[in-house]
């Protein structure tokens, strides 16, 4: 559960043969309005060990608590299909300091 603010997700992530259509997604979301905040680029493929870093907002309302979930962004059955290996580790969420 956030404060209001502004946040950075850090993380580092593998990938070893990962097939999908779409990939696979981190996913923060406020949880009573299910607004997404932020959204990590797609991992499919192979990929060695890279830091990831994204950047969000919570709102001062109807965003009490939020969701951090690994998702595939698929848009049919099909795309739901994955294969392969994903690693991750070193989560980390910081809060920025504003900019005035």
């Amino acid at each position: 559960m956030l404060a209001p603010g502004n946040y950075r997700l850090e993380l580092a992530e593998r990938a070893s043969r990962l097939r999908s259509e779409r990939g696979l997604v981190w996913q923060i979301s406020c949880a009573e309005s299910r607004s997404v905040l932020a959204e990590t680029n797609p991992l499919m493929g192979t990929v060695p060990w890279t830091d990831r870093k994204v950047t969000f907002s919570v709102p001062a309302s109807d965003c009490q608590a939020q969701w951090l979930k690994l998702i595939i962004p698929a848009r049919t059955a099909s795309e739901s299909e994955i294969e392969g290996e994903a690693l991750f580790k070193g989560f980390r969420v910081t809060a920025e300091a504003l900019t005035q």
